[in-house]
């Protein structure tokens, strides 16, 4: 999903520089062919919802597949940073959850 959304068609949508991408989209916060190194500051992290299913009548439940995921952002300042990336939420439906999750 992180790389979909970094994917060459979203980010000249987006118009942004490769260097952004890289760093707020991918989480990289090195140059190209550098050792990784964490991004410092605000970035997005996907984070994956498996589905909850029954079975067996609805007696057994299990982890199902994953159809869903969070799309949050992370790091410092982070609170600051939707606002400033114009374009991005638009390329993604999506809902801003009522508070910050604590």
């Amino acid at each position: 999903m992180r790389h979909a959304a970094g994917a060459d068609g979203v980010t000249r949508a987006l118009g942004w520089p490769p260097e952004k991408v890289a760093r707020f989209i991918l989480g990289h916060g090195e140059s190209r062919g550098e050792p990784h190194a964490p991004v410092e500051g605000p970035r997005l992290a996907f984070v994956p919802l498996p589905s909850i299913e029954s079975r067996d009548g609805g007696r057994i439940r299990v982890v199902g597949s994953i159809r869903r995921a969070l799309v949050v952002i992370l790091g410092e300042g982070a609170m600051g940073t939707w606002p400033h990336s114009p374009g991005f939420k638009d390329l993604l439906p999506y809902r801003q959850a009522e508070r910050p999750v604590e």
